[in-house]
């Protein structure tokens, strides 16, 4: 598709691709887009190039300043050479029609170096910095709510609490030390402000997400104990105390001072009622219908809560989409936990597991609503009413097998009332225009620490190992002798929580070495004995066929085949191992749908496209080929070759 270019010279008019502005995102992944499509910004040092450009935007930053990012004290001998082609490269991504001599408008040059221009609204961290400084401005001048809802939308451009891309692509940089100041600076003062004006319920998943940035910074887990206090969540604060209490015995070796304290006597001796701005008065808190909320704390889903928090906040409808065994439902009802306070109308949680009809998503929600007899069969549009409360929070979980029957009551019910937000739990996404959608993945296991156990004992599926052996093996106990073979367990089940708990689980009858060799096959070697959980958690097989019945039979023999490719695999080597069974189906389609419904992931790779298999779902996959009456046998093409 050509791209029309409107260009201005440096101090004009915003530079247009068609009719969309060019956007450069540095706050949270780093992209550049242009009529809502990413623009390919090329190998890792144009991406870097571009990156320090952006973080100084409007400043000239010479040569010798980006040859230094780019490759710090081993500069080869043509690095000012190289900068001037990686400039000249990106120019033409970001200018594509204009003649080659013009396109320096939006990276222009200057004395000795190069600088971007851009608007405001073209680039997230110039927007941040322009709202951030409006907003205190105007609250200065006591316009409170003109300048807390600019204040909000400061605050939305900073989606990722780390600068996981930006820190990858300028290590070490000075600038991105700053720019982390300037960032906690401004949230701190947005959760503040939030705090004295009984906005607690909204100022919780930045005060999370400060804490998880900052766990050191005392005023900031201040504020994160007061805005769980506020929000009806005491219990959740106290316990947040004693964790940052520890942390700085440990690593500081300091007690928590007066501000802590203070904050911490505030939850002992807070009731619900006191807040009334954020918690209806009447109770102690507002209503829980239908499967209760987590009973043990999350593992390794500290970033993931925030990031939910955020988004529920912009978003009426959040989806958490992953493979089988991901623990989507646990991470939505912590979800629903952690924003309680904020929703009179309470939290209602519908299990959808049962359902295969339309009718029968509806009876469902109505059934938790309290509806009885006839008035349970109702369209979608009358459930805001039936509810007959102010903002809502919807939960319903485990919709892939009626996906279609839930996108559509979904729909209805938001476009009926405004006081409900919803989140599905789900394999595959709803498909709605409106629709947030948040990625569960595995737990990490630290592949980068497997020969360190004292690294290895911190990573999240190593201890959610641990505490769950524990509980059913008070014997057991995780040390640097064992760490080893637990995160090889762990590994072995891909980091998937259902499956770590049901490993931990076998510790009653196996030890750690046996249970490793069992897992060489771990969809048929465990099983759980619990009660209580939805019967397709009953095994790993039961969970993770519940996944071939989102399949039709193209998607079904597509799947199968990928059991015969070991490791990361292309189109081509899918289309090799699809051969291997009769029918002749559109390859790159199949594989993009088993994307969407979370069999495979798609990789990163210099490259091109490729695609990875669970181990899980990889066993999934040969089951089902031995089924379809081919056993599975390695494949000719056995991985993917460079440059296929």
């Amino acid at each position: 598709m050509s791209v029309r270019l409107c260009v201005r010279e440096p101090r004009g008019e915003p530079v247009q691709i068609a009719d969309a502005v060019l956007r450069i995102q540095i706050l949270g992944p780093f992209r550049a887009s242009a009529c809502q499509a990413e623009l390919p910004l090329g190998p890792r040092k144009q991406c870097t190039l571009l990156a320090l450009l952006a973080l100084r935007a409007g400043e000239r930053v010479t040569v010798e300043e980006l040859a230094e990012a780019l490759w710090g004290e081993n500069l080869p001998a043509s690095a000012n050479a190289l900068v001037h082609t990686y400039v000249a490269r990106l120019r033409r991504v970001l200018e594509p029609d204009a003649p080659r001599h013009r396109r320096n408008n939006v990276i222009s040059s200057a004395r000795g170096g190069y600088r971007l221009n851009v608007r405001d609204e073209q680039l997230d961290l110039q927007a941040f910095r322009t709202l951030t400084r409006q907003a205190l401005a105007l609250i200065s001048l006591r316009q409170w709510e003109a300048g807390w809802q600019v204040f909000d939308r400061a605050m939305r451009a900073w989606s990722d609490p780390f600068l996981k891309d930006l820190t990858a692509l300028l290590p070490d940089h000075p600038a991105i030390e700053l720019l982390r100041r300037e960032l906690v600076g401004a949230a701190l003062e947005y959760v503040r402000l939030g705090l004295e004006h009984g906005r607690a319920c909204l100022v919780l998943p930045i005060a999370e997400r400060l804490a998880l940035v900052e766990p050191f910074n005392e005023v900031v887990q201040a504020h994160c104990l007061q805005a769980l206090t506020r929000t009806g969540q005491r219990t959740a604060a106290l316990a947040r105390y004693t964790e940052v209490q520890a942390r700085l015995r440990t690593e500081l070796n300091v007690e928590p001072g007066p501000q802590l304290a203070a904050a911490r006597a505030e939850a002992i001796e807070a009731r619900a009622e006191q807040w009334s701005d954020d918690v209806p008065a009447g109770s102690s808190r507002p209503p829980w219908r239908g499967p209760g909320s987590v009973v043990d704390d999350l593992v390794g889903r500290e970033e993931d809560l925030t990031r939910l928090c955020g988004l529920l906040r912009r978003h009426r409808l959040v989806t958490l989409t992953g493979p089988v065994g991901a623990g989507k439902t646990a991470l939505a009802l912590a979800l629903a936990e952690a924003v309680r306070g904020g929703y009179g109308g309470g939290v209602w949680v519908v299990e959808l597991s049962g359902t295969a009809s339309l009718r029968g998503v509806v009876d469902a929600v109505a059934a938790v609503l309290g509806g009885t007899g006839p008035s349970r069969h109702v369209p979608a549009g009358s459930m805001s009413d039936a509810a007959g409360q102010p903002q809502l929070l919807l939960v319903l979980d485990n919709a892939e097998l009626v996906i279609d029957e839930t996108a559509e009551f979904v729909n209805e019910l938001l476009r009926s009332s405004s006081g409900i937000r919803v989140v599905v739990t789900s394999r595959e996404i709803l498909g709605l225009a409106y629709e947030a959608v948040h990625q569960v993945r595995p737990l990490a296991v630290g592949e980068q620490d497997r020969g360190n156990p004292r690294r290895l004992m911190e990573s999240p599926a190593v201890r959610l190992f641990a505490r769950r052996a524990v509980q059913l093996s008070p014997t057991f106990q995780l040390s640097e002798s064992n760490a080893l073979l637990v995160a090889a367990i762990c590994r072995r089940v891909d980091g998937l929580p259902l499956a770590i708990e049901l490993a931990a689980a076998c510790l009653r009858t196996d030890p750690l070495r046996l249970l490793l060799n069992r897992l060489r096959d771990p969809l048929y070697a465990l099983r759980s004995t619990w009660r209580g959980g939805p019967r397709h958690h009953g095994s790993l097989y039961a969970a993770a066929h519940r996944s071939m019945e989102l399949l039709d039979e193209a998607e079904r023999r597509c799947f199968a085949s990928l059991g015969l490719v070991d490791g990361e695999f292309c189109v081509e080597m899918a289309r090799e191992a699809r051969r291997m069974l009769p029918g002749d189906d559109d390859v790159p389609l199949l594989l993009n749908r088993l994307v969407d419904k979370s069999l495979l992931e798609v990789c990163s790779n210099p490259l091109g496209r490729r695609y990875r298999m669970l181990r899980v779902s990889r066993a999934l996959a040969r089951d089902t080929l031995n089924r379809l009456g081919h056993p599975p046998r390695p494949s000719a093409a056995g991985h993917c070759i460079p440059g296929c």
